[in-house]
């Protein structure tokens, strides 16, 4: 019995660790056994038992799911890959022919070939009118993020979204950036530059390698694309011509119907407000949380109807019906109040500023931070819509928040004593 109860406990640390070991590696952390063992005992330690895993409970715990060290190819194998396609995964990217590109998908199954691409998302910006003739008048509108957009070309993976916000865009942000549900950089005017691509790509070389997989990727030829990393697993190519350009415009229709909904909604119960009043309070955070269910969203027949547009079809695969990689609008719903024409120049708003945003000289506010009577106020409103609607649940996570809070207060006062 003892030693069924011990092994239970390991057990449940063992599937702790591997959330604990998902969340880490999807923000971008690199993680030794050693790291991984010293985890495990703490998990151990916060259930009250000792607990020290060996090498071999850490071997048998990666096999379980599925994890294993990159093995090293031996020279000979590097020289033959190197023969066969031409250039190894660590020669610098390079233009790809059509002719190329044919013999490049001949040496990977649809799943292991992939494209990425920057997209500007101007997270604040909405229309004034119906008519859209102007946007809404406030400095907030020439707000940007960048995002790196990765698929596969059946559109069956889709990687986690990389966003790249201004330097002074974080205030908002939680202190743990785990905690976000993206992967987020920043840079002078929130664009892609060749050291954020750089460690993206590094650390996807690395995750491909602990499931001894290599993969094609497609990118644009741009001077954010130049990496001198050594890759074992990704090999990357310049497309002649933009391939997600569809798929991002489908992101972005997702995105913009549910701030469009959003703002509505919150204008037919608040009278005497503006939408400029609630497009000025938008951050970069509540962005990142709406373009994180747009990407999900994103349906896979759009992204393989993408691929066949610019001329890499899925063999056997027709076009998704209506057209679908030449409109990028299909599986959104069009907000009500809004045609389906005006919709769409809403959804396009991105290109029209961005002819335009870099002559704004006017420096970036920081960030709205809700102060400590907000947050109690809206826990405190929360809990009674709680327990008015019998939502248990609700309750608790309401007594979390407020746990949290609490405890966020008490720390910054602490620390303001220690430095009196």
């Amino acid at each position: 019995d003892r030693k069924r109860r011990r092994e239970g406990k390991e057990r449940q640390v063992g599937e702790e660790l591997y959330t604990w070991f998902q969340n880490q590696v999807a923000q971008g952390s690199r993680l030794s056994g050693n790291d991984i063992k010293e985890k495990a005992r703490l998990l151990a330690a916060q259930k009250g038992h000792h607990f020290e895993p060996s090498d071999g409970w850490l071997s048998r715990w990666k096999q379980r799911h599925g994890l294993s060290t990159p093995r090293k190819e031996s020279s000979a194998s590097q020289h033959h890959s190197s023969q066969l396609s031409g250039v190894s995964a660590s020669t610098p990217p390079h233009w790809v022919s059509s002719a190329e590109l044919v013999a490049l998908l001949k040496q990977y199954s649809a799943d292991n070939v992939f494209a990425a691409a920057e997209t500007a998302l101007y997270y604040s910006a909405y229309p004034a009118d119906r008519c859209q003739q102007e946007l809404v008048k406030d400095k907030k509108a020439t707000e940007r993020i960048t995002l790196l957009i990765c698929a596969n070309l059946t559109g069956t993976e889709k990687r986690p979204l990389l966003l790249v916000g201004d330097s002074g865009a974080s205030r908002s942000f939680p202190d743990d950036p785990s905690r976000l549900p993206l992967i987020c950089k920043f840079a002078q005017k929130a664009r892609m530059n060749a050291a954020i691509f750089t460690e993206w790509l590094s650390f996807w070389d690395w995750q491909l390698g602990l499931h001894q997989r290599s993969v094609l990727l497609l990118v644009e030829n741009t001077p954010a694309h130049t990496s001198s990393a050594h890759l074992e697993n990704v090999r990357l190519y310049f497309h002649p011509q933009p391939i997600l350009k569809g798929v991002a415009r489908n992101l972005k229709a997702h995105y913009r119907s549910r701030l469009y909904g959003r703002v509505s909604a919150s204008l037919s119960v608040q009278r005497n407000t503006r939408a400029a009043d609630l497009i000025r309070k938008t951050t970069v955070l509540d962005a990142l949380y709406l373009v994180r269910e747009s990407w999900d969203s994103v349906k896979g027949d759009t992204v393989s109807g993408v691929f066949a547009q610019v001329g890499l079809p899925l063999c056997g695969t027709p076009l998704p019906r209506g057209g679908a990689g030449v409109t990028g609008m299909q599986d959104v719903s069009v907000p009500p109040g809004l045609t389906y024409d005006e919709f769409c120049r809403f959804v396009n708003l991105d290109d029209f500023l961005e002819g335009v945003v870099d002559r704004v000289t006017e420096t970036h506010e920081d960030e709205y931070e809700v102060t400590d009577e907000e947050a109690l106020k809206a826990i405190d409103f929360l809990r009674t819509m709680a327990m008015r609607e019998g939502r248990d649940e609700w309750y608790r996570s309401s007594r979390e928040m407020e746990d949290f809070w609490l405890q966020r207060m008490a720390n910054k006062k602490k620390q303001q004593q220690q430095q009196q």
